[in-house]
């Protein structure tokens, strides 16, 4: 089966750049999401047209600069051409990194730019003859920050690393033209936000939520909303900084800043009434970024397996993170390559910058780039001292795997269902009216999930377009004895059994549903076509009536009910 999402991006970050690239008003408010993805996306559809085959396609050749990029890292940190072409051919051949190179997502194109930074630091930059690159070391910062701001951890051991390596009196030199290098690649983001809201915010209004979304009492250490937070993902216009309720507590309308350090306020809140669960759930967010698992956020690379049978077979994150956990140890200690000390201690700031967050296997794609050469090395150095029967220094380096091998493999206990995915899949085939398809996902979300409302929801939607009335009317009565409270699944019953004819009972029903859910404007619509049919027009008149209230008056749904209105009440009139 093909993805029924390739053209029609089901996540929700993916959806609002697509939106935002074609043309759709941003808010008028400071950056949430990350600028840089959409200022690439945008450039590429004024290019070329929204032609998402076209992008993938840009994505997946900075994919493979990046395997070269990796390459020659490793071969200016361990000076074996051996080493570096293990680390480049590893790093080509991921299967995470490939998938998030198709999404659309700041995931596809980071990783390049951490390669380059990557490989730029591998040079002297304390020198006075390096002393120019070191300004585009704070460009590929700032341009890397301005799709994930935590790169900027980087900075201040940059600045530390460069001042203590070099010459007395030209020590300021270096480190002044990196933070330099940092501020140019920021700072039209920066006045872009201040000429819109008037207020200092450097990249983006979102550190605030998402840290509270990492420490609240409902957090899981991945991205799980709280409680106050709802919005409808991908829609530019919606409350995805949680502004309604900010504004509820502060009793005003807040400016992004403010909305930030409101939400910023209520995680340190809650760290300081909970240290224990706030110190669990760092370690649980480190368990998760070490682990072999793709923990999803916006897409399930397992569900997605089913359409890419290659991503089954292809070696995933964990066999890059478990040897790469010894190289940096060692590298880290000094060791044989004291000068990529400086590199590995990147390579663990970078996720100990999302340990007061919240941590996605996304996230990962770019912190692969950084760890290839170091697994590489201890591949070599396994294979060398097979080969050279060092039998000591060969125990030494299974064991270190044997461990590091658990802490990457071994299964975790937070894996999420593949029913979302293959809802998204389903709910995407149904629009392109693939109807079969659109069964078959609804069916192996169902084989995930047995109450699975949306699923059942989705199903009954695709028998209906396929006028299968029968088969939905048996599918939603199954449902609804499995869920007896959901409005929508009622709903869809009482519209199968009125195309049957079963005008009694689907009344019955369809009341059944706008008293679960008085807000289901469809469910009034069936209602008041079925009252209709019974020949109950004062009732039928009120059930369209009961819809209107509801809906939005611009809306094709509208035009009908007051089509039907006006209809209705000239029958009642003579």
């Amino acid at each position: 089966m093909h993805s029924p999402t390739f053209d029609a991006p089901e996540g929700g970050d993916s959806a609002f750049f697509d939106r935002i690239a074609a043309g759709a008003p941003l808010p008028e408010r400071a950056y949430f999401h990350s600028p840089l993805y959409h200022f690439f996306l945008g450039s590429v559809y004024r290019i070329v047209g929204r032609d998402l085959w076209t992008v993938r396609l840009i994505q997946h050749i900075l994919g493979a600069l990046t395997a070269v990029l990796v390459y020659l890292t490793a071969l200016r940190l361990f000076e074996r051409h051996a080493i570096a072409a293990i680390a480049g051919v590893a790093h080509g051949w991921i299967g995470p990194i490939i998938f998030y190179e198709g999404q659309l997502l700041i995931d596809a194109i980071l990783p390049f730019l951490i390669g380059l930074f990557g490989f730029v630091i591998t040079f002297d930059i304390a020198s006075k003859k390096r002393r120019w690159l070191t300004i585009w070391i704070g460009l590929v910062i700032g341009i890397a920050a301005l799709g994930r701001a935590t790169v900027l951890i980087w900075l201040p051991l940059l600045v530390v690393w460069m001042m203590r390596r070099s010459r007395a009196g030209a020590a300021w030199f270096n480190p002044l033209l990196c933070v330099i290098g940092v501020i140019l690649a920021i700072m039209p983001v920066t006045l872009r936000n201040y000429l819109v809201e008037g207020e200092l915010v450097p990249i983006t209004a979102n550190f605030g939520l998402n840290l509270y979304i990492g420490n609240n009492p409902n957090a899981t250490g991945t991205y799980n909303l709280p409680r106050e937070l709802w919005f409808r993902p991908g829609d530019p216009s919606d409350d995805f900084s949680g502004r309604k309720a900010g504004r509820l507590a502060l009793g005003r309308d807040p400016s992004s800043s403010e909305l930030s350090a409101w939400w910023s306020g209520k995680a340190l809140e809650y760290t300081a009434e909970s240290p224990g669960r706030t110190a669990w759930l760092a370690l649980w967010k480190m368990r998760l970024m070490l682990s072999d698992y793709e923990h999803p956020q916006l897409y399930n690379y397992y569900a997605y397996q089913r359409v890419a049978p290659i991503l089954k077979i292809l070696p995933t994150t964990g066999f890059i993170i478990a040897p790469a956990l010894i190289g940096l140890a060692l590298a880290c200690l000094g060791g044989r390559v004291s000068n990529a000390r400086g590199h590995a201690q990147c390579a663990l700031l970078y996720i100990l910058a999302f340990m007061p967050f919240f941590v996605a296997g996304r996230y990962r794609a770019p912190w692969i780039t950084l760890l290839a050469p170091y697994a590489a090395w201890i591949i070599w150095m396994l294979v060398s001292a097979a080969w050279r029967r060092e039998r000591l220094l060969l125990a030494s380096l299974i064991l270190a795997l044997c461990i590091s091998g658990v802490v990457s493999f071994i299964p975790i206990s937070q894996k999420l269902s593949l029913a979302p995915q293959y809802n998204a899949f389903a709910s995407a085939a149904l629009k392109q009216n693939l109807l079969e398809q659109s069964t078959t996902w609804t069916r192996l979300a169902l084989s995930e999930n047995p109450s699975d409302a949306r699923a059942y929801t989705i199903l009954g939607r695709t028998l209906l377009s396929g006028s299968q009335f029968s088969k939905a009317r048996d599918a939603m009565a199954q449902a609804a004895q499995i869920l007896p409270q959901d409005a929508a699944i009622h709903h869809l019953l009482g519209v199968s059994q009125r195309h049957l004819g079963q005008l009694s009972k689907a009344e019955r029903t369809l009341r059944r549903a706008v008293a679960l859910g008085p807000g289901n404007v469809k469910a009034w619509i069936a209602l008041g076509r079925v009252l209709e049919l019974r020949q109950n027009t004062d009732k039928a008149i009120q059930a369209y009536e009961s819809a209107l209230v509801l809906i939005d008056h611009a809306s094709a749904d509208a035009e009908f009910i007051r089509e039907r209105l006006k209809t209705l009440q000239n029958l009642r009139a003579n």
